[in-house]
């Protein structure tokens, strides 16, 4: 058996990368995907340090922008003949407004906007696993104060970290149940880490001291992207390694449907307004 390739975004620090040394082995192929490549090498050095014979490749991606979005997946495309695992990780809080290469909302573009179009970009490598691939696209319990009309989203002069934070994770809940709905051959599944003290945005010393360390963070990504139990689970939500209830709304039908459509729009991406069953 050739190694099982698996690959994270936002790999270099935090949750990311603790999922990935929590994943490290001589018999998985890792690719990190990252924006800051010399942080990512920081982190390739550390991975090999941990297990000399594992394979671990860069790859630069940037959610913020589409384009850039594009030559990721084209890189991927050209490198790598299949993934395994993807596990969808890497996020950001900002403090105020600010938009995207595209003229999204931050939080939004690069929390679900980019992380879709960056998920519809990779299926064809999925197609090509061994066995069922899996997609873990780590949320949030803070989707629950996310508002559902994502058209509008955020304004600038009511602009709220959390609230625009609570968004995008709330469509990538939404996103992750259609998409388990229309490709039953994959196994994509939600997650909430916890509270985690990462970099993602500036918590009190207070605080800190009460949050999980980016270790206990990754343990739920490391289990869906590898546990047998859950080799059979698709379009669920898990906290702590447990199936729960997301959000009430998420399990509206129309508004999954909905938001992918108008996701696809977004992204100019009229072939996944038809379904995602193309392989190129």
């Amino acid at each position: 058996m050739s190694p099982r390739t698996i690959l994270i975004t936002g790999a270099n620090t935090g949750i990311g990368l603790a999922t990935a040394q929590g994943l490290s082995g001589p018999d998985v192929h890792l690719i990190l995907a990252c924006r800051n490549l010399d942080r990512a090498q920081v982190a390739k050095d550390q991975l090999l340090a941990r297990c000399p014979a594992m394979q671990v490749d860069l790859v630069h991606l940037d959610l913020s922008s589409l384009d850039a979005i594009d030559a990721a997946v084209d890189c991927c495309r050209t490198q790598f003949d299949r993934i395994d695992v993807l596990i969808n990780n890497a996020g950001v809080m900002p403090s105020s407004w600010e938009t995207s290469a595209d003229g999204f909302e931050l939080s939004f573009a690069v929390n679900y906007l980019g992380t879709a179009h960056w998920t519809w970009g990779l299926l064809p490598l999925l197609n090509g696993s061994q066995a069922f691939p899996r997609i873990v696209n780590v949320s949030s319990m803070m989707h629950r104060l996310g508002l559902r009309d994502f058209a509008t989203m955020a304004r600038p002069d009511h602009y709220r970290p959390w609230r625009a934070y609570g968004t995008a994770k709330l469509a990538l809940i939404l996103f992750t149940y259609e998409l388990a709905r229309r490709r039953p051959d994959l196994r994509v599944n939600a997650l909430h880490p916890g509270g985690v003290s990462t970099d993602i945005t500036d918590y009190p010393g207070w605080l800190r001291r009460w949050l999980r360390t980016p270790e206990a963070g990754a343990t739920t990504s490391i289990y869906l992207a590898s546990s047998a139990e859950v080799q059979d689970t698709t379009g669920a939500y898990f906290v702590d390694c447990k199936p729960r209830r997301s959000a009430r709304c998420t399990y509206d039908a129309a508004l999954c449907t909905k938001l992918w459509e108008q996701t696809a729009e977004w992204c100019h991406r009229p072939q996944q307004r038809r379904g995602v069953q193309q392989t190129a």
